[in-house]
């Protein structure tokens, strides 16, 4: 599951919280200069948009990825 609230953004893995960060801040623009997104601009700084489905180079399938807003 992740969750977004504003610039708030959490990531949920069976139950667990995995990592929880802010987006569109000095800290994320640092991140995102450093990465393999530095050429993407206005990377992850969208409020609404499409979703990105990363892989690391190994072979990934994607299976029933639902996307519901929660209010």
């Amino acid at each position: 599951t992740i969750i977004v609230k504003g610039n708030h953004v959490e990531h949920w893995l069976n139950g667990q919280m995995t990592v929880s960060y802010e987006r569109n801040n000095e800290a994320w623009k640092a991140l995102v200069a450093t990465s393999k997104f530095k050429d993407s601009p206005g990377f992850g700084e969208a409020a609404e948009g499409r979703l990105l489905l990363q892989a690391h180079g190994d072979l990934v399938s994607f299976k029933n990825v639902k996307i519901r807003e929660i209010k």
